[in-house]
């Protein structure tokens, strides 16, 4: 079974008069246990690309499942069940509530599920040794370094122990060495876990880490790298893009 099926999907957005065409006719799936990686420049689409795959928002046509589920005509209620059972978030951002501890702040989608406080500080606590934080988890987010925080983030969206992992330049706001961690991390969680990973990035650094790389641009699918094409994908941007440059 795949973890998330597109077949022929577009979104629109209205600006007054004005239609912005975001994604364009995409069809993807994307394989179960698979690390998938989405790359293209500022404005391509693929945060779109992500939201529509987590039910954060919905096609304006098309077909969207997510293993075996088709979430496309969802009521909100029905897509926040999906989103909650079946899928954890990374963002660029980590979105850490700072007057929690560390643990607190992992705990949280663990409270909407309904899980008892004994259990969620247990499963909270694992989730934080998993990415190598069980000796900060009652620090305060503020004591933390940046590649601590996204840690911590990824330590959120996996005490659900959700399928899907949808993670939206994870690394952008990290520094070479915390971006290497977090990839680590990355790694582990879909070797060791299982856990279905799609990655959105700008960062061609980031691609030799994946199974499949799709490259999109102005709101279209380009074409999806083999494991044994990525490297010379990552040779072909490698020679097209100027130091400090983003495009794709």
């Amino acid at each position: 079974m795949s973890a998330v099926l597109l077949e022929h999907v577009w979104k629109i957005y209205k600006l007054g008069e004005t239609e912005v065409v975001a994604l364009s006719d995409v069809s993807l799936c994307i394989e179960d246990r698979e690390f998938h990686c989405i790359i293209g420049p500022s404005g391509s689409g693929k945060s779109t690309l992500l939201s529509i795959m987590g039910g954060m928002e919905k096609p304006t046509r098309g077909r969207v499942v997510i293993y075996g589920i088709d979430i496309t005509n969802m009521s909100e209620t029905q897509l926040a069940k999906i989103r909650r059972d079946l899928i954890g978030f990374v963002f660029q951002h980590f979105y850490l509530i700072p007057r929690l501890t560390v643990v607190e702040n992992v705990e949280l989608p663990l409270i909407a599920k309904g899980v008892p406080a004994k259990e969620r500080r247990r499963l909270a606590l694992e989730a934080l040794e998993a990415v190598g934080l069980g000796h900060k988890a009652y620090m305060r987010p503020t004591q933390l370094s940046g590649g601590e925080m996204q840690r911590v983030a990824i330590a959120r969206a996996i005490v659900t122990r959700p399928k899907l992992l949808l993670a939206d330049e994870p690394t952008g706001n990290l520094d070479v060495e915390s971006a290497k961690k977090v990839m680590d991390i990355f790694t582990r969680l879909n070797r060791d876990y299982g856990i279905t990973i799609v990655l959105a990035t700008h960062n061609i650094e980031l691609l030799p880490y994946c199974d499949r790389v799709t490259r999109i641009r102005s709101g279209r699918i380009v074409r999806t790298y083999q494991k044994d094409e990525i490297d010379l994908l990552v040779k072909e941007l490698s020679s097209v893009i100027s130091p400090g440059s983003t495009r794709t």
